[in-house]
């Protein structure tokens, strides 16, 4: 009965194509295309990944009118306040939101429409848009779209594509040079005097070793997050060795992953879970010599913002999210296990229906901070003496190694 209501469904959204899309194929090149509408449904790590494509569109039509459609999820914080969108439209669940939104959508009357992977959820708004010129991504070898008839203008995807590269392929499609495949978030000077607000009121200093944790994730996809025991044992680590000092960061609403984490702690940290919008939480990320983070939103914020990262993967496919595409500064922690990784572009089924996450549960306390004791030498946050950076290969027992508050400690290898 499922699968005939979906076929029913299909065969609705396909008559209405017909009835109110234009199939032909029009010029693309040569029109200035002064209204552009792009589809961004999509999540707060994906909209990371999505910029180099937004600010590769922007630099080849500075004068062209974007406008962003999103969803609910809060992705536009990433872009918002920008000048590579010059209007972000949110689009709620309600049938009545999305009625209206359609119907001034349709007013507004754009000239292109441009939509990723994660756009083929609005179908309903690009059949009844009548925009002539629709750009999106179609069936690939390792994804399957049922909606490919609404674009007239099709982009194939490559198997195993980091998502950077899949949304850039948007741009290449339209002629567009790309002399920038950095992700960003984007913060402006207002924003930034949070994080220095946030250090003040919680007795902080900048010279100490601020440490950004991430406590919790997205709870549709708990099977991302790292076991919070194993992650306490790693913040107290750091706190009793090297007297670093631990921001806890995290949703608003995650109240009990944060008790839960809590109360594996044996050092009191600092909470900003659920205390800070996300511009703010990128402005305080911004002060933190490291974070460590699930595979998450966070994580490619942190990423995005220059900040050394240490990331811990299970089921996700690395190929396609990977953070090591944002520069040398950032980590991956994870486990070659023979069914990892299991959530891929065909869906979620197979992570949902796994019984042990051996991909998590095999990772350990001494891989993670084996990583960010790698990354706080390599980036300097931990050094000999004042000036020269320690490489991994001199972590010695028998040498003596400086914070960057002067402050010494011994050895730090577990």
């Amino acid at each position: 009965m499922v699968n005939l209501l979906k076929n029913l469904k299909l065969l609705l959204v396909k008559f209405a194509a017909r009835l109110f899309l234009n199939d032909s194929n029009l010029p693309l090149y040569t029109l200035p295309l002064p209204k552009i509408l792009i589809y961004g449904n999509m999540g707060i790590g994906n909209m990371v990944m999505f910029t180099p494509f937004l600010k590769a569109l922007r630099a080849h039509y500075p004068q062209a009118f974007i406008t962003l459609l999103v969803g609910t999820n809060g992705c536009e914080a990433v872009v918002e306040d920008s000048n590579i969108i010059d209007k972000i439209v949110k689009m709620k669940n309600s049938f009545f939101s999305r009625l209206r939104t359609i119907l001034q959508l349709r007013r507004d009357r754009y000239d292109m429409l441009v939509s990723s992977f994660h756009g083929s959820s609005f179908y309903y708004v690009t059949m009844f848009l009548n925009v002539e010129r629709r750009l999106g991504h179609v069936s690939g070898p390792d994804w399957d779209n049922k909606y490919d008839f609404l674009y007239n203008i099709k982009v194939q995807m490559a198997e195993n594509e980091h998502e950077i590269d899949r949304g850039l392929r948007l741009a290449q499609a339209m002629n567009i040079d790309i002399p920038d495949r950095q992700p960003f978030f984007y913060l402006s000077e207002d924003h930034l005097p949070f994080g220095e607000k946030f250090l003040q009121d919680n007795q902080l200093q900048e010279d100490d070793l601020l440490i950004a944790v991430q406590a919790d994730t997205w709870r549709a996809q708990q099977w991302k997050r790292w076991n919070p025991r194993h992650l306490a044992r790693v913040c107290d680590f750091l706190v009793e060795k090297v007297q670093a000092k631990i921001i806890i960061f995290g949703a608003p609403g995650h109240q009990d992953e944060l008790d839960e984490f809590l109360a594996y702690l044996s050092n009191d940290p600092v909470i900003a879970l659920g205390k800070t919008t996300l511009k703010q939480s990128a402005a305080l990320l911004k002060k933190c010599d490291l974070a460590i983070c699930n595979d998450s939103g966070l994580m490619h914020i942190s990423a995005a913002l220059g900040v050394p990262t240490v990331a811990i993967y299970g089921p996700t496919d690395f190929n396609r999210t990977s953070l090591l595409r944002y520069g040398p500064n950032n980590a991956l922690v994870r486990k070659n296990v023979h069914c990892a990784p299991c959530f891929r572009m065909h869906g979620v089924e197979t992570v949902l229906n796994c019984s042990d996450r051996i991909c998590l549960n095999t990772i350990t306390v001494e891989d993670v901070m084996s990583a960010c004791e790698k990354m706080l030498v390599d980036t300097g946050a931990l050094s000999i003496g004042k000036v020269r950076v320690v490489t991994s290969d001199e972590l010695k027992p028998d040498k003596k190694y400086t914070r960057k508050n002067g402050k010494q400690f011994s050895d730090i290898s577990i």
